[in-house]
């Protein structure tokens, strides 16, 4: 038991600060819309997390782990992340209609969860830390869920407080920085969604 906890608190860690494209859109989301919005956005991607795990678990990996390593799941995500990183940039220009907070909140839920689900860093993420539980743990079913309840737990608490001292940062943005802000975090997610396409584009070249 204590083995589930002390592992699974240990990948939730390594899950936790890993620095990428979802990582700057929750830190600019807790920045502009606040805390809440942002764990709006985290449930997406902790959703998408969850359903890896369980399709993951269940052997959908047999099937599909050659084609998380193949090229084209690497175009596809990246043309995912070029989509929401230029949708994001216009609606910056834009200044689109303002929409209701309801409809506003369903989008940052869908936008966190599909970013997530399509990545196939994380799918493969899943996949070794799936096949490393089970063969740690004897694939004992209670310790499994022990392990990933240790995993979301520890990101949870370490998510509350980006989103916290995120927010702090508020202060000093007023609305050209925060602007600014949205369009780093845009250009981040298309420059990740190039370097998904041509990276792996070469790399079939080759």
């Amino acid at each position: 038991m204590n083995s589930a906890i002390f592992e699974g608190l240990l990948f939730g860690f390594i899950l936790s600060i890993n620095i990428g494209p979802v990582f700057f859109l929750l830190v600019e989301t807790s920045i502009k819309k606040g805390v809440r919005d942002a764990f709006i956005m985290n449930a997406g991607v902790i959703l998408s997390d969850v359903l890896w795990i369980i399709l993951i678990y269940f052997g959908i990996d047999s099937y599909l782990e050659s084609f998380f390593h193949s090229t084209s799941s690497k175009v596809i995500a990246g043309l995912m992340f070029i989509l929401f990183g230029v949708g994001g940039l216009f609606y910056i220009k834009k200044k689109a209609k303002k929409i209701s907070v309801m409809k506003d909140r369903r989008l940052i839920f869908t936008k966190g969860f599909l970013l997530n689900l399509v990545n196939p860093s994380v799918a493969l993420f899943w996949i070794a830390t799936i096949a490393f539980a089970m063969q740690s743990l004897n694939n004992d079913k209670h310790q499994l869920i022990v392990f990933f309840v240790s995993v979301f737990s520890i990101i949870l608490v370490i998510d509350t407080f980006k989103f916290f001292m995120a927010r702090k940062l508020r202060v000093f943005l007023n609305e050209k920085r925060q602007k600014t802000l949205s369009k780093v975090t845009n250009i981040i997610m298309i420059l990740f969604g190039m370097y998904l396409i041509l990276f792996n584009s070469l790399n079939l070249l080759n």
